[in-house]
């Protein structure tokens, strides 16, 4: 007998996925708010590109979990260090977690012709990354048997924190700039958002009971600029495009994740300033070139 699979949501990130576990040879379903959405559709072409939110707290998700058996494994893959308290207090039975790697959109990104109507997909090394749970390391066996690159580790709770930590504040700063990679890297928002990053780490070591270390140094404007720079000349579609398509679209979510942030270093007496001016700023708007 095959292994069941349900996805909640079937977006671009979901079509990855679940294409890789069918190519495992799983039984693969989604679960979508609405039959009427484009995303519940079936089915999808996709186009694998290669190199030469608020949910959690809803009451419909708890709704829907609650069909399921105790032992019943859940696979959460929201970047938030908070996530796993919001869903073990709706779903009573283990809650285990992924970190995604991999990138995932609708074609053709706008502005573009191709290719055409679908999902695009890139997969680089550890597309999907997994806790070392057994329910972990099942998943990332199966999307390794799909074909895609997957592993599960020890300490992903940490390993996952101080990744986001540099990203969503990296995001936060490119919006502000109105999705321009030159103007971020000329931009005093750069400055704020490595700071915002370092605080971001030493909170959620403290959340975590870890020690924050080295990590907290690492989030400087050299590496930044270096990344934003080579980026976008490796990257096999246009990388500004999909980042302000994507994260447009998630802008609550970087929102949420820094008031969170704030929220928890407030309450535990950690500096938050520079994670408060980035909110800040993002609540006045872009201001490209600044």
């Amino acid at each position: 007998m095959s292994t069941r699979i349900l996805i909640i949501g079937s977006g671009a990130v979901g079509a990855a996925f679940g294409h890789h576990l069918v190519q495992a040879g799983c039984q693969v379903n989604y679960l979508v708010r609405s039959r009427k959405s484009s995303n519940s559709v079936m089915p999808r072409e996709l186009h694998r590109y290669r190199f030469p939110s608020d949910a959690l707290d809803s009451d419909w998700l708890k709704k829907q979990l609650s069909v399921f058996d105790s032992d019943t494994p859940l696979i959460s893959w929201t970047p938030d260090f908070g996530d796993h308290a919001r869903l073990a207090a709706i779903y009573p039975g283990p809650v285990q977690h992924g970190l995604i790697g991999l990138i995932s959109f609708h074609t053709p990104l706008p502005g573009t012709s191709q290719p055409g109507d679908g999902f695009g997909y890139l997969l680089p090394p550890r597309s999907a990354v997994l806790d070392n749970s057994r329910a972990g390391q099942q998943a990332a066996a199966l999307l390794r048997a799909g074909g895609m690159p997957s592993a599960s580790i020890d300490h992903l709770d940490w390993f996952g924190a101080r990744a986001t930590a540099l990203n969503i504040n990296a995001i936060a700063a490119l919006e502000i700039c109105d999705w321009s990679l030159r103007e971020v890297r000329r931009s005093v928002h750069l400055q704020t958002a490595c700071a915002a990053a370092r605080e971001a780490i030493i909170i959620s070591a403290a959340y975590l009971n870890r020690d924050a270390g080295l990590a907290a140094q690492l989030p400087r404007p050299l590496l930044l600029k270096t990344l934003t720079a080579l980026a976008p000349k490796v990257m096999p579609f246009p990388l500004e495009t999909y980042l302000k398509y994507h994260f447009s679209k998630v802008g609550e979510q970087t929102r949420m994740m820094l008031d969170n942030w704030i929220r928890e270093g407030t309450s535990r007496s950690l500096p938050v300033g520079a994670l408060s001016e980035l909110r800040q700023q993002l609540t006045d708007g872009p201001k490209a070139g600044a």
